[in-house]
């Protein structure tokens, strides 16, 4: 099994969701480094996850691992919320 470099890794997601490591340091400038939801800065071992949309595969964001898995257990929006 063929071994790739956290930047290849990164390479790979970025592109899985239409992005280049340029458009995520984009998006990440853009977010001032934190995440999209909460706000906070990811520690300096991780890198935000790429949010998109199930439905059309649109970039939302960059999220936290805390707030993008809290938004999948939501059903993928926070928009069907009763409240």
């Amino acid at each position: 099994m063929k071994r790739y470099t956290p930047e290849q890794e990164h390479a790979k997601k970025c592109q899985r969701h239409g992005m280049t490591p340029e458009d995520f340091d984009g998006w990440m400038w853009a977010q001032e480094g934190r995440c999209a939801i909460c706000r906070r800065k990811p520690p300096k071992y991780r890198r935000l996850a790429i949010d998109h949309s199930h439905k059309t595969d649109k970039v939302r964001g960059l999220l936290c691992g805390r707030c993008n898995t809290g938004l999948g257990l939501l059903g993928d929006t926070l928009g069907k919320l009763p409240c």
